[in-house]
């Protein structure tokens, strides 16, 4: 039995420290975290955007020293890049054919293919399932680290939430192809209950008290953040108004202006969800739910009696 670690980027990368696995697959910039050797490094996007970023340092720096130098990992690409040294091209259309040739949408032309691909994650998880059913790798164990797709409360992680369905597709394609998968211990996906039998999914009222309260904190910070911001706005108008012509005042301004509307935006969102509380408050059947429905879909999930 062969372990794959397929090793992600967010917050929780680090737990592959804790793995046997007897292989690891990393992305774009891993060579760059402290200590992890990876087997493999992927990079699905066209590597000439590195080599043509000019302004940005770091992108030009990965270009030159990494992407274009000999490696010690497996490089796999979306094209055979002469520049780059033994790079492997990722052999997308016979995985899709292998994986996906049953997967249609219906269209007014008939049926049509559909490549779900939609991060890097999935042409990972793609390529394992791909070689595990060729027989090409056993990959019979594939543990995932590092693969928040934003549900860790992180800020910066949010653009990442529309590549969550890819996550959980291609998860189970390997789930559907004999592969166990193991989530590492710390990300926030596939946690919540299970529906119906892991308890009811019904907001009580209690849970929304609290959220209220918080809610009405939060509005409080953010009327005092707005009417900081205007204060300090009104303060560089008088200097503006003194000073008209010093290119400084303008631009700090500008820069007072831009701070008004987004607390301002930040106050909004915090009425919305307080008035959306009240409301779920006066008009949502908000009762508790029933324990003794509760244990019994408790044993059931636990085998101790028969549906």
């Amino acid at each position: 039995m062969s372990k794959l670690a397929i090793v992600g980027m967010g917050p929780t990368w680090d737990l592959y420290q804790e793995s046997d696995a007897d292989e690891f697959w990393g992305i774009n910039y891993m060579w760059e975290l402290e200590g992890f050797e990876p087997d493999r490094v992927y990079d699905m996007h066209n590597l000439y955007w590195y080599r043509d970023s000019e302004n940005i340092e770091k992108l030009v720096y990965h270009w030159e020293e990494w992407v274009t130098q000999p490696k010690d990992a497996e490089f796999w690409t979306v094209l055979d890049y002469p520049e780059v040294p033994d790079c492997k091209v990722y052999p997308v259309r016979d995985v899709i054919d292998t994986l996906l040739s049953d997967f249609k949408r219906d269209s007014d032309e008939g049926y049509k293919e559909i490549a779900f691909f939609n991060s890097s994650f999935d042409y990972l998880m793609a390529h394992a399932i791909y070689e595990h059913v060729k027989g090409i790798a056993d990959h019979s164990v594939i543990e995932l680290y590092g693969w928040s797709m934003g549900w860790m409360g992180h800020q910066s992680e949010t653009e990442y939430r529309y590549q969550l369905p890819g996550l959980t597709f291609w998860t189970g394609m390997a789930l559907g192809n004999g592969i166990e998968v193991v989530i590492d211990k710390d990300v926030g996906i596939f946690k919540s209950r299970m529906y119906t039998y892991g308890g009811s999914q019904m907001i009580t009222r209690q849970h929304l008290e609290g959220l209220k309260q918080k809610m009405k904190l939060t509005l409080e910070k953010r009327q005092a953040d707005f009417h900081n911001a205007q204060g300090k706005m009104e303060q560089m108008r008088d200097l503006v108004k003194v000073n008209p012509r010093n290119e400084a005042y303008q631009k700090s301004l500008k820069s007072a202006q831009m701070e008004v509307n987004e607390a301002f935006r930040q106050m909004m969102f915090a009425e919305g969800g307080l008035e959306m509380v009240n409301h779920q408050l006066n008009h949502i059947d908000t009762g508790e739910e029933d324990q003794e429905i509760q244990s019994k879909f408790t044993a059931i999930i636990n085998g101790e009696i028969s549906g």
